[in-house]
Order: structure tokens, then sequence, then C-alpha cells
């Protein structure tokens, strides 16, 4: 009996290493840090407050996270991450900002918005 115990006991710890390290792997794997999307978005900011031209390294940046957000957990993170951002900076034009991904030639899938739904981002 403390043999089947012992092995019983064994297989719970492999089985519960198996969920604890897959649970790891995709938690990196998806992740795009707010710190990263605020870095390449950061030069879009004046634009979204006062207008005037749309600096092309906005651009540059929104090009580069919509590459970088391969799954749809990545593009839900970039989303919440624009949005959280969005609500935090002071004086934005919400009209202004949902003309950025338009006038970048870059489809999101979003709108860039103080309500969008991100869960519903695919």
């Amino acid at each position: 009996m403390a043999t089947r115990a012992t092995t019983q006991g064994i297989a719970m710890v492999i089985m519960l290493l198996m969920v604890s390290i897959d649970a790891i792997i995709t938690v990196t794997e998806s992740s795009i840090p707010c710190s990263e999307v605020a870095n390449k978005l950061l030069s879009c900011v004046d634009y979204a407050q006062h207008g005037g031209e749309l600096p092309a390294a906005c651009c540059s940046g929104l090009k580069e996270l919509k590459a970088e957000a391969i799954t749809t957990e990545d593009r839900q993170t970039v989303c919440n991450c624009i949005k959280s951002l969005a609500t935090q900076i002071g004086g934005l034009n919400q009209n202004l900002l949902a003309t950025i991904p338009g006038k970048c030639g870059v489809d999101v899938g979003y709108p860039i918005s103080f309500s969008v739904d991100c869960s519903k981002v695919k």
C-alpha cells in the first residue's frame, strides 16, 4: 500500500508541475508588456492631444505592435494596454485617437477608444 500511495503522490506532483510549467510558458509566450506598448506609441500622444501631422514614428510603433501581437491573447493585451494608457494620459481627443490606425494604414482589428471591450478582440 505504501508503494501505491507513493506512486500516486509522485504522479500528482508530476502532473502539477506540468500544469504549472505550461501556465508559465503560455504567459511568457503571449504577453506583450504595457511598457513596450507605451514606448512604441509614445510619439502618438501629441497628435492625439492636439491634432496636426501624425509622426511617422507613431505609425511605425503601431505597425510593430500589430506584427508582434500574433495571438488573440497578445491582441487583447495590447488593446487593454492602449485603453489603459489612453485613460491615464490627460487631454487625449477620442476622435483623433480613433483616426490613428486609419491614418497609419494599419487595421488593428478594433477601434482605439476609451470604451472598447478588449475581451471581444479576436
